[in-house]
């Protein structure tokens, strides 16, 4: 009962800061997380997560699933990413993927939700979150629409689709697009 009070307080902490970030100015400032982005941005989000759920129980995990699974049927698509490296990793606090293949159908049918438009920079921490443990090419089959994707952000200013760009093509055989 007391991990799922603490469950519930985290749960109510992030929800406090989801909201607060969605109250903020329509034009963010450079360098502020975008609307719908938490207020507090963290390097690597997975170790985020496991530092607020670590050492958690088989049924708490399935209640973060459960309510990641409802924000996104709310809307949240830039949980996506997020819903994809939780469901396909054994160890959250690694974040390594054992089961790509649903990782891949995840973040697909996130894709297509539009969770990997470049102002979903929440989403693309949680693309560089699972790029640090896994190798991002592997991540979409569709090479066109991985580089469409990547290319779009990173010309938005997201630097972890850059920094995937460069570890799946070497730089100088990028295409640039004028």
């Amino acid at each position: 009962e007391e991990g799922t009070t603490e469950f519930a307080e985290s749960r109510e902490a992030a929800a406090a800061k989801k909201a607060a970030s969605a109250t903020a100015t329509a034009a963010p400032a450079q360098g502020t997380p975008a609307m719908g982005a938490p207020a507090t941005s963290f390097a690597d989000p997975m170790s985020a997560l496991a530092g607020l759920f670590g050492g958690i129980e088989q049924n708490v995990t399935n209640k973060v699933m459960d309510q990641v699974n409802a924000a996104i049927a709310d809307g949240d698509v830039e949980l996506y990413p997020m819903k994809a490296l939780l469901a396909a990793s054994n160890d959250w606090s690694t974040g390594l993927i054992t089961r790509m293949g649903l990782y891949k159908n995840i973040l697909l049918e996130g894709i297509e939700c539009g969770a990997l438009v470049p102002g979903n920079e929440y989403a693309w921490e949680w693309i560089g979150s699972a790029a640090t443990n896994n190798d991002p090419e592997e991540f979409i089959d569709d090479k066109t629409l991985y580089y469409d994707l990547l290319s779009s952000a990173a010309e938005s200013g997201i630097t972890v689709a850059l920094d995937i760009m460069d570890r799946i093509w070497e730089p100088e055989n990028i295409i640039e697009e004028d």
